[in-house]
């Protein structure tokens, strides 16, 4: 059996590929677009990546094991269509607050970022 800890970080190595790979898909769609938009769909990628991610990554306990966590959307859907008394409610939890909670964490970093490192435009004729 594989130790829980290298499980979980192949688990965070698959879900960052999987939002990397995801935000370039996205990406090389509008590669043509004006610079206008082609700056939206990356942040909107971007967000769509990170969401992505979380969905993978965020954990949660196993009902049958104590102490043992497994990545929650797996844990949903094991206990939702496989078992005859499942409850997937603390792990359809941890997903729900989880995902919106990175996602807004990571607008106020933007917003952050923007307000103090913002690109200046300069004048030409200055």
């Amino acid at each position: 059996m594989i130790d829980p800890t290298a499980a979980w970080i192949l688990i965070a190595a698959g879900g960052l590929v999987g939002g990397f790979c995801f935000y370039y898909a996205l990406v090389l769609c509008f590669r043509n677009s004006s610079d206008k938009r082609r700056s939206k769909v990356k942040r909107f990628g971007l967000y769509l990546a990170a969401a992505l991610t979380c969905f993978f990554v965020t954990p949660a306990p196993l009902p049958a094991h104590e102490g043992q966590l497994a990545p929650a959307f797996v844990v949903v859907i094991f206990e939702n269509f496989f078992q005859t008394q499942g409850s997937p409610k603390e792990a359809f939890w941890a997903l729900t607050i989880s995902i919106p909670t990175f996602l807004l964490f990571l607008f106020l970093i933007f917003k952050v970022v923007d307000r103090f490192f913002e690109y200046k435009l300069r004048n030409p004729s200055d």
